[in-house]
């Protein structure tokens, strides 16, 4: 594999692009440069006159200190190589992707509770998209692992019409997950008005992208007063799946299904706080 070295002014334009071996990538600091990292993600610094340089040779000896420490050394390219400027693509096409589907998301009133056909398949065609250029590597595995699904998340649009959606009756509730992926643990939280429905699970990590969720019991309360807990059977035999479609610091694109169930259910889920207010 070949990586592409990567000269960048301030205003984004490309100054040059060559093969190399390895990606080193340098950044003087306070300097204000953009530029892209191997998963696609925009980096920045801070003042405007300085270059971000990627250069593919490891760094001189004769390296100042205090420059040396912002080096930061990485695995060849294998994704975005030849083409430099599909970097730049790939963060323009998911900021652009991702602001159309919340968006759209947002217009939908209910979480998605009787949106039409046409409304459904637009949602899904978008988050296909999404899907496509997603950032994190390994979000049911190691991206987990390392801090991607945990926060608390409120559900904006779903093609889910029972419980799951927040529909409870005639009327449609506020409906938030908890992740605590060093706890094993998730809640998914239904809230309408004083009532409030908590769902708590764990899971089996069954590959990169996909978990087993397993069911452990269902809590109702009123007024914060607990009126019923019912839980599930130990031997796991109430499960379903989830599969990590998109994942990055405040967005969720989230497919589901079950054992009984032909398909998959959409989810798309926005970040709200890094803080759990029921997980500790």
């Amino acid at each position: 594999q070949q990586s592409a070295v990567l000269q960048v002014s301030p205003d984004g334009d490309i100054a040059r692009d060559c093969p190399r071996k390895f990606l080193w990538i340098v950044v003087r600091p306070h300097s204000l440069a953009h530029f892209i990292s191997l998963r696609g993600e925009m980096l920045s610094c801070t003042e405007a006159h300085r270059f971000a340089r990627l250069a593919c040779h490891p760094p001189p000896r004769t390296l100042r200190s205090h420059t040396r420490q912002h080096l930061v050394r990485c695995r060849p390219v294998s994704r975005v190589v030849g083409d430099s400027r599909s970097s730049f693509s790939i963060v323009k096409d998911r900021s652009t992707t991702k602001t159309e589907l919340l968006e759209l998301c947002a217009t939908i009133p209910s979480n998605g509770v009787n949106a039409t056909e046409e409304t459904k398949e637009e949602v899904r065609s978008i988050a296909k998209r999404l899907v496509e250029i997603n950032p994190t590597a390994k979000p049911a595995s190691s991206g987990a692992d390392n801090g991607a699904l945990d926060g608390l998340w409120e559900l904006i649009y779903t093609d889910v019409q029972g419980q799951s959606s927040g529909k409870l009756g005639p009327f449609v509730g506020f409906v938030t997950q908890e992740v605590k992926v060093s706890r094993d643990l998730y809640k998914n939280n239904v809230e309408l008005g004083p009532l409030k429905l908590a769902l708590s699970a764990k899971w089996d990590v069954l590959n990169d992208a996909s978990w087993k969720v397993i069911f452990i019991d269902l809590v109702v309360s009123l007024f914060n007063i607990q009126l019923l807990r019912k839980e599930f059977p130990t031997d796991g035999s109430r499960y379903g799946f989830w599969r990590m479609g998109y994942v990055d610091k405040d967005t969720r694109v989230l497919y589901t299904s079950s054992a009984s169930k032909k398909g998959e259910s959409m989810f798309v889920l926005t970040k709200i706080s890094d803080d759990l207010p029921t997980m500790s």
